[in-house]
């Protein structure tokens, strides 16, 4: 009798035991308790464990896709490591901006970041060794802030790249900004202030030297005013608030009128201004910003351009664009300078242009114009010699009648 109750336990033993391996292999599968005989309650019990295990590994299963589907969205850098600096993990962006094939797992920080500030960092925070827990490195042109924070359970570092090339852009150029502008008045406030010193100190009853005072007195205002306008119009551009008027224009009107604006400075430079326009071509733009656009590239070729030389406004198609261009015949601009001409208060010459009056701005408001009326401007060297300023804006395919009739008697005065 006992030989038989030890046969069938052994028997529902062996059952316990298969079917415990094969929960090995697959883990949904649980143990019956009606093939295991005495051991039911036993395989109950194991079950149970099982459905809390099962449940256990799916929260964190779960957690864990959640964690690999931020680490891989993040859009700044990141990288775990152990405490021998070495990664054991990177999200995508990290081995973009490192311009790696494959994540860098099982490879030092070091090699892989190699910069000199990087050595400063403290990875271990304030457990560790001194030193800064954030340095800004240079990578491939791109402005870094490396930032390392230690792991709660000590088993490492996290270092966090944000890329601040834009930030420091715009520190510099505000930094820019406030030196040209404090620069481009301390001229003219000294000149103002020199000369109402003079006339107060007895320059008044000199009639020959008042007069000459008081001309460069209104020589500076009006460079102060210019400088101004200037800026409060590059300020509403940039803000969105530069009201523009969209709309049909006639390109050979705009052309004729902006030329003849420009008769007197051309004529004082013994400068000609030649036109060459198509006269049946039509923009979508603003024709007061248009106006203002042509007017001070004319204005720039004119007074850097070769004194008695000539400079030409020609326009023609350009796909489903139309294509101002203004040249001129004078020495031409490095090619150094090209990249950064239409920069604010960028100087090509620049004892030449603060000589001529201008305020440095001109360009930036001309490139933020077209730009914002849906187009494109550039520059290129003009051969044999000379340049060439362009601009491209949408061109309009018909427009009504009565918009016809009203440009071609604009034509006719051509």
């Amino acid at each position: 009798m006992s030989a038989l109750a030890s046969w069938f336990l052994s028997r529902s033993a062996n059952r316990l035991l298969a079917d415990a391996r094969q929960i090995r292999a697959d883990r949904d599968r649980r143990i019956d308790p009606a093939r295991v005989g005495e051991f039911a309650g036993l395989a109950e019990s194991v079950n149970h464990v099982l459905d809390d295990l099962q449940g256990t590994m799916s929260a964190l299963e779960s957690q864990n896709q959640r964690m690999e589907a931020v680490l891989q969205g993040m859009g700044e850098p990141v990288l775990a490591l152990d405490p021998q600096h070495v990664i054991t993990l990177s999200n995508r962006a990290a081995v973009e901006v490192l311009g790696l094939s494959d994540p860098p797992l099982g490879r030092k920080v070091f090699d892989v970041l190699p910069a000199p500030e990087l050595e400063r960092l403290n990875f271990e925070g304030q457990r560790g060794k001194s030193g800064p827990s954030s340095v800004e490195l240079e990578l491939g042109g791109l402005r870094l802030l490396a930032q390392a924070t230690r792991q709660r359970d000590g088993s490492g570092s996290v270092l966090v790249l944000h890329d601040i090339t834009g930030i420091r852009r715009l520190e510099k150029m505000r930094r820019d900004f406030v030196a040209n502008v404090s620069h481009e008045l301390r001229t003219p406030v000294a000149v103002l202030q020199a000369n109402a010193e003079t006339l107060l100190d007895g320059a008044l009853d000199e009639r020959g030297i008042a007069e000459k005072l008081v001309e460069a007195i209104h020589r500076q205002t009006g460079r102060l005013s210019s400088l101004v306008a200037d800026l409060l119009d590059i300020s509403r551009i940039e803000a969105g608030q530069y009201h523009l008027e969209v709309e049909p224009v006639s390109v050979a009107h705009l052309c004729r009128q902006s030329v003849d604006e420009m008769e007197r400075p051309a004529s004082t430079r013994r400068v000609q201004v030649q036109l060459d326009v198509q006269t049946n071509l039509w923009a979508l733009a603003d024709s007061k910003a248009i106006d203002q656009i042509l007017t001070n590239l004319l204005d720039n070729a004119i007074k850097y351009g070769r004194p008695g030389g000539s400079v030409t406004l020609r326009t023609l198609e350009a796909g489903s664009h139309v294509r101002f261009e203004v040249q001129d015949d004078g020495p031409g601009i490095d090619r150094k300078h090209h990249s950064r001409l239409f920069e604010r208060f960028y100087r090509v010459d620049k004892g030449r242009s603060r000589g001529m009056g201008g305020t440095g701005l001109g360009l930036s408001i001309v490139k933020h114009l077209v730009e914002t009326m849906g187009g494109h401007v550039g520059y290129r060297p003009a051969s044999p010699h000379g340049s060439v300023f362009w601009l491209e804006l949408p061109a309009v395919a018909s427009v009504d009648e009565g918009r016809l009739i009203t440009a071609n008697a604009a034509l006719d005065a051509l």
